[in-house]
Order: structure tokens, then sequence, then C-alpha cells
């Protein structure tokens, strides 16, 4: 190993790998960025950096946060964004690409999964999604796919037999304030009443990536996700939105963060020892 170690960054890759490796992939893995919390899976970051020509598609962007790969292999028309790759040139610091990453991700995603449920004009809606020039025409174009008829077919027949099936169990016990989301059929119901896209999530709340809850704090009714760690800790707040994904204000913020260090401080008590 300490050989290994005296070696360039490209022959070490390549060793790391079992393959030839060019200087694009060592820069590839250069340009990465690592948030503590996050759910950084180095099978995919070695996946994407053994794959030279999904490295040639990142080649242009400055940086390129570890959340951002599975976008891009989820939807390849993610890296051709361009105004999102200057978002990220711009930003002056890797905890401010961070904070970007998280607040785009969630909208990138949720318009992804919003273009599957639009078959029939598929290729029409893909050719919007990466024609779109900056985050608030990505934000209409989720829009106006949530209001797609074929959008609540699809979160109809999420009604069916596995409606029912229980999510993991929620890192933060729920209260008269925050109630957790315990199942589909109850992720479709906060779907309606909000008139937002949660029901998509239903994946991601299943594999116990996230936790979904209804809030109500300081009289304003919302929905909050929070980020799940691997020992199912709660780790940070993705999203909190009131009806028609509009803004909460600074005080019911202030009282979800409040609950949520809280909740991280049972948590780590509940745990501790094991």
């Amino acid at each position: 190993m300490p050989v290994m170690l005296r070696k360039r960054q490209r022959e070490l890759l390549a060793w790391i790998l079992g393959q030839q490796v060019r200087e694009a992939q060592v820069n590839f893995l250069k340009k990465l960025i690592v948030a503590s919390g996050d759910f950084p899976d180095l099978r995919v970051t070695f996946l994407c950096a053994g794959d030279i020509h999904f490295v040639e598609r990142l080649e242009q962007w400055p940086r390129v946060p570890c959340d951002f790969l599975t976008l891009v292999l989820d939807e390849p028309a993610v890296a051709r964004l361009e105004w999102l790759r200057g978002e990220f040139a711009e930003a002056r610091s890797r905890a401010d690409t961070v904070q970007l990453m998280r607040e785009r991700r969630r909208l990138l995603f949720d318009t992804m999964r919003l273009l599957e449920t639009v078959a029939e004009r598929g290729a029409e809606a893909r050719a919007d999604f990466r024609r779109c020039g900056s985050a608030a025409s990505l934000q209409r174009l989720h829009d106006r796919l949530l209001a797609s008829p074929r959008s609540h077919r699809t979160k109809a027949a999420l009604t069916d037999h596995l409606a029912a099936l229980r999510f993991p169990e929620p890192p933060i016990a729920s209260d008269d304030r925050f109630q957790a989301i315990r199942n589909r059929a109850e992720l479709m119901q906060e779907a309606n009443a909000m008139r937002n896209c949660v029901v998509v999530r239903a994946v991601e709340v299943m594999s116990g990536m996230c936790a979904i809850y209804r809030v109500d704090v300081e009289g304003e009714r919302g929905t909050l996700q929070i980020s799940v760690g691997r020992k199912g800790n709660p780790v940070a707040i993705e999203e909190v939105k009131l009806a028609g994904n509009t803004e909460p204000s600074e005080a019911a913020w202030s009282a979800v963060r409040q609950w949520l260090e809280e909740g991280q401080e049972a948590w780590g008590r509940r745990h501790a020892g094991r």
C-alpha cells in the first residue's frame, strides 16, 4: 500500500478502478464535493469515475457535488443545464456549493419524476426541460407538469394495494405540531391537500433516505421533508413549503429548525453507546 500511495494520481486511480484511465477522470474526482450528512455512495462515485463518457459530460463543470451524480445518472440532460453550471461556478465556497445543490436538487428531482408521468408527451416535455434557462423556468415547467391530467392520474394510481404499505419508522416521533406521514395513502392526501408533488417521493421515504411530516407551526400549515442518515438519524431540513409550494415565514422556519435540533439531541440520547 505505501508503494501505491507514492504513485501519481492517475496511476493510483487506475489501480483502484482496475482499468486504464484518462487525466479527465482524475480531474473529475478533484471536482467532487462531499458534504457531511449526505448520502455519498462510493460505489456510485467510482462507477461514474470509471465511465469516461459520463466524465466527459461534466468536463465543463467547475464543481460537482456528490448528490449531483445520481441526478445526471437518472437524467443526462441535467448535465446540459448551463444556468446550473453557472450557479456552481459562482459559488464562493464548498459550503455554498453544497447549500445550492440542496436547494436545487429537490426541484430537479421532482421535475424529473413528473416527466415520467407524461409519457404521451414525453419527448416534448424533455425538450422543455433541456431548454430551461433558469431555476425560475424549471419551476414553471414543474408546475405545468404537476397540473397536467396525466400527473393527476398517476397520483390517483398510488391508491392501489400498495397505498397502505407503511414507511420506515420516522427518526423523530410525531407530536401535535409535526406528524410523520406513515404510508403512500397519507402521502397522496398530503400532496392533494397542499397542492404539491411530494407523492413522487414515496420511493425515497420507503428506502429510508428521508421522512416527510405534516407541519402546523406559527399558524402556518406546511409540508416538511428531512434527510435521514445511514443509521436512521435525522440529518437536515431538505424542504419546508406551505400550500402551493409557497415559502413559510421566518418564524415558522425557526420553529422547524428548533424542532429538528431537539429531535437530533433526543435521537442521540436514545442511541448513545450502540
